[in-house]
This record gives structure tokens, C-alpha cells and sequence, in this order.
């Protein structure tokens, strides 16, 4: 099978503003591989530039080996901050996409509500949610369709540390086992650890490009309660930590 997602060439620029340039990557089908990287780096700009929000600058970008033009109809967009509509009820939303695609059942749409521990709340709006309910709704809504490629762009970051792990948990749970692909971004360099297979580090941009890619040979299934504590955990950090150390220092110097 074709990687997933492959990034030839890439350069993005905004402007006189370069965001990222010469990435190139490929991406496994069914890997979880996670990019982490100082702020303004380019991290969201590869996710979009996969999901067909943008089109690359110079470049080219294949998905599961077609050139990719215009929309990914074979990704599903996970954001930092959930795109619930307010006016919509827990099960309006989750069947959101199903809606659009003309296949919506309420049968599947309660489904997905019940996989992500929300039956009781598939009446109550958005505004009556906590965050990680509405960090499951969101999920709902990315996996109901059936995507091929789930692109994340920091969607736990805002939850407090104990939620964040537990959606971190429940995030592999519906992954393993599938034949997914997850680009994940983040800034937690413990989260890229703790989830991925393979962790991608970008340089401070502008300009930025990607300057060491880790494997991450910890064992599956993940206890993510305790793998912090693991010494091989400690090791991977260590390693990617002196990479990453240096380009935030080089971030805030610019």
C-alpha cells in the first residue's frame, strides 16, 4: 500500500512569509506519527496543507499515492477548538457529517454518542457540556464518517491534565486496531511520546523544515497512567528533548 499521506518538496509561503520549506515525509497507512516543534513553526500548516485547506506553494502532496487537489474527502479534521454547532443537540452534531454526505441514521448517530460514554447527555447542547464531553463530540463527529486519515491539531490541549489523559486514552482505544492514519500536532512532547509511533521535529521557522524523525519502539497496548514512568519513556524524551530544547531557545532568540 501507498503511505498515506506523502509530503514531496514542500514549501509554503504567506506572503514574504515562508512557513515551512523542503519537507519532505511520508506517512505509513494505519501509523500514528505526531509533529512537534517550537510556535510558529508550520505544525498546523502541514495538517492543513494535508486536509486540502491550502494548496502548497511549491510541492506536491499524495494522498494514498493520488495527487491531492482541492478538499481530502478521505481525512476527517480534528481542531484545537471544537467546531460544535451551539444551536445543535450531542447527537445533532455528532451526525453532522453523516448529514452532509445524505447518509445520516439515527440509529449510527446514537451509535457513536453511546461509544463515546454520552447517552445521556445526546439531548443537551454544547453550552451544558464540560470540555472533555465536548472533546468526545468532536471525536465522535471525526470518526462517525469513516475517515481514512484523522488530522489533530492540539485538540487536548486546552483540557486539564487528568481529562487530556483520559482522551488520550480513549483516542487510542478507537484506534488501535484500525487500519487509520493519525497526524497528530502537538507542543507536549509527553503526549507525542505516550501516543505515537513516530515523532517528527520541526526546526523554528521561518522556513522551517524537519530535522530528526524518532521511532518510538515503546510497547503496545499503552498504559498511558504509567509510561511516563517507564525508563525507555525517560530515554526517548531525553533524546528528542536536546533536539527540541535547541529550537525553541532558537524560536524565542528570533
Amino acid at each position: 500500500m501507498p503511505p498515506a499521506i506523502t509530503f514531496e518538496k514542500i514549501s509554503q509561503t504567506f506572503g514574504s512569509y515562508t512557513a515551512v520549506d523542503g519537507i519532505n515525509l511520508e506517512i505509513a497507512a494505519g501509523k500514528f506519527v505526531s509533529v512537534v516543534g517550537p510556535s510558529g513553526c508550520g505544525k498546523s500548516t502541514l495538517l492543513n496543507l494535508a486536509a486540502g485547506l491550502i494548496a502548497p506553494t511549491q510541492g506536491s502532496v499524495s494522498i494514498f499515492g493520488a495527487p491531492l487537489t482541492g478538499l481530502d474527502r478521505r481525512a476527517a479534521y480534528m481542531f484545537q477548538q471544537d467546531a460544535l454547532l451551539p444551536w445543535k443537540t450531542v447527537l445533532e452534531n455528532v451526525g453532522l457529517g453523516l448529514r452532509f454526505r445524505g447518509t445520516f441514521t439515527e440509529a449510527k448517530a446514537h451509535q457513536w454518542v453511546e461509544r463515546v460514554g454520552l447517552s445521556a447527555f445526546a439531548d443537551k447542547f454544547p453550552s451544558q457540556l464540560s470540555g472533555g464531553m465536548r472533546k468526545r463530540v468532536a471525536m465522535a463527529q471525526c470518526w462517525i464518517v469513516d475517515p481514512d486519515i484523522l488530522l489533530m491539531d492540539e485538540p487536548f490541549s486546552a483540557l486539564d491534565v487528568h481529562t487530556r489523559m483520559r482522551m488520550e486514552g480513549e483516542l487510542l482505544d478507537l484506534w488501535t486496531g484500525s487500519p487509520k492514519t493519525i497526524l497528530f500536532v502537538t507542543h507536549d512532547l509527553e503526549e507525542a511520546l505516550s501516543l505515537s509511533d513516530e515523532v517528527v521535529v520541526l526546526s523554528a521557522g521561518p522556513a522551517s523544515h524537519i530535522i530528526a524523525r524518532h521511532p518510538i519502539d515503546l510497547p503496545r497496548p499503552r498504559n498511558l497512567m504509567d509510561i511516563r514512568t517507564e525508563p525507555r519513556f525517560a530515554e526517548l524524551y531525553r533524546e528528542i528533548w536536546a533536539q527540541l530544547k535547541q529550537e525553541v531557545l532558537t524560536s524565542y532568540a528570533r
